[in-house]
């Protein structure tokens, strides 16, 4: 292992182009990022009389920024939770629905558009077509006073900008889970299910027989987490 790590040192010195590209991206992350956090994080906790916490009281005590805290927060929580589901149901349909090739490609597209488009794209697309004077409100449905910025807007075009990364990840932890031994384990618990079903009826309990919710949302557990 050391011999290997010291060719690797040694391939890595003998390209000077590739080590002065390192050497200058270094640089620039340290200068235009990392220097400027810094600065900022240091100045946030030290002032005239040494190490303080006032910088945080003044900013707290302003209601326009707990405001504009507690919306970042719900705005994130539900945007987390509609991205994961959302991702889930690309990722569970793609893996285990057989769809067609001009089906699947299209759906393929569709799930990973997001991705390759500029940011600004999603936020655009939301107000052209949805907003004031957006070509389906007011050209189509006949709605002059829609507006979509506010906290439901926000949390779909969010919503629609990240589902992609949950998608790719849970796809790729579907695809890994063993489906022959799946499928006996989801078997025996359908059974126990049923069993459980006649005793006590209960449309929850019937919806809970799903090996959806039974076995891939458990093993989902890690990507969900991440």
């Amino acid at each position: 292992m050391r011999q290997g790590a010291s060719l690797d040192r040694k391939k890595l010195m003998a390209d000077p182009i590739m080590v002065t590209t390192i050497v200058v991206l270094i640089a620039f992350l340290t200068l235009f990022i990392l220097y400027p956090l810094a600065i900022l994080l240091v100045d946030s906790f030290y002032g005239q009389k040494g190490f303080s916490l006032d910088t945080f009281r003044r900013i707290l005590a302003m209601s326009t920024f707990r405001t504009a805290i507690w919306n970042t927060l719900k705005v994130g929580f539900l945007v987390g939770i509609l991205s994961a589901l959302l991702g889930l149901l690309f990722a569970y349909v793609e893996v285990y629905v057989k769809l067609g090739k001009f089906s699947g490609g299209l759906f393929r597209v569709v799930s990973m558009l997001p991705v390759v488009s500029p940011p600004f794209v999603l936020s655009l697309s939301m107000i052209m077509l949805f907003g004031k004077a957006g070509l389906i409100t007011r050209f189509l449905l006949k709605i002059y006073d829609n507006s979509v910025y506010g906290f439901w807007g926000i949390a779909i075009v969010q919503t629609l900008t990240f589902f992609p990364v949950c998608y790719m990840m849970l796809k790729g932890l579907l695809k890994n889970i063993d489906l022959p031994r799946l499928s006996p384990g989801e078997a025996l618990l359908r059974q126990i299910l049923r069993n459980r079903i006649l005793r006590c009826p209960d449309r929850r309990t019937a919806f809970h027989e799903n090996g959806l919710l039974q076995v891939h949302i458990p093993l989902s557990a890690p990507a969900f987490g991440s």
